[in-house]
This record gives C-alpha cells, sequence and structure tokens, in this order.
C-alpha cells in the first residue's frame, strides 16, 4: 500500500485555543465532588475502564457506569457555565 504523509501541522493559536481549553475542563473538574472527580479523572485522565473502576472501588459494573454518566451530566453542567460546552 501507499503511505500518504499528512502536511497539516496545528497552527500556534489552535495549540493555544486547545490548551486553554483544556485547563478551564481541568479547573472544572477539580471543583467536582470527590467521588465524581475520581470517576472523571480514572476514566478520561488515566483511561481506566468502568470495569476497572468497579472493581477497584467494590462496585456493580452499572453502579460505576451510572456514577461515570452522573460525574459526566455534573462537569457538563460546568462546562456550560464556561460556554466550552453546548
Amino acid at each position: 500500500g501507499t503511505v500518504q504523509l499528512v502536511d497539516h501541522v496545528p497552527s500556534i493559536e489552535t495549540i493555544t485555543i486547545k490548551h486553554e481549553r483544556n485547563e478551564v475542563i481541568w479547573e472544572s473538574v477539580k471543583t467536582l465532588p470527590i467521588g465524581l472527580r475520581e470517576m472523571i479523572v480514572d476514566h478520561y485522565y488515566r483511561g481506566t475502564s468502568y470495569g476497572e473502576i468497579a472493581k477497584k472501588n467494590n462496585l456493580n459494573l452499572n453502579t460505576a457506569l451510572g456514577r461515570g454518566r452522573y460525574a459526566r451530566r455534573a462537569l457538563k453542567k460546568l462546562l456550560v457555565t464556561e460556554d466550552l460546552f453546548d
């Protein structure tokens, strides 16, 4: 097969905007209650599966999934106030 090289390099502006957005998201994550914050950090920052989170916290998988949804909703509410998420 033929390998195609992508010559698109993000602009400094794009990189800066992404960095600033990530900073706002992280600051919002830090304001969540500890249980919700741990769900977000474990799953999205550490890449831990919900199965692993359930096992680590002695939870049923459905309970871990439900807490993950609740944590995402709580974070989304915070981000809407920052105009990062519609």
